[in-house]
């Protein structure tokens, strides 16, 4: 996971937010954003819509530099 963030986190995105959790969370922005087959999985959200779930940085920095 650290390292997904870590490539992620190496374009400058100035109104991003990056969120995360090892475990279940009770927090209201990563309620229900889970593990999908066991995987680091990302969720690019604008304006309270998150996008399909992703699990590379490349994917989820395609979908940020999009949106």
């Amino acid at each position: 996971m650290d390292e997904l963030r870590s490539a992620i986190q190496t374009s400058f995105h100035p109104f991003a937010l990056y969120m995360g959790t090892k475990t279940t969370s009770d927090l209201p922005l990563v309620t229900d954003k889970t593990l999908v087959d066991g995987r680091t999985t990302v969720y690019v959200c604008r304006n309270k819509t998150c996008l399909l779930p992703v699990h590379t940085a490349a994917e989820a920095s395609r979908m940020i530099a999009t949106q």
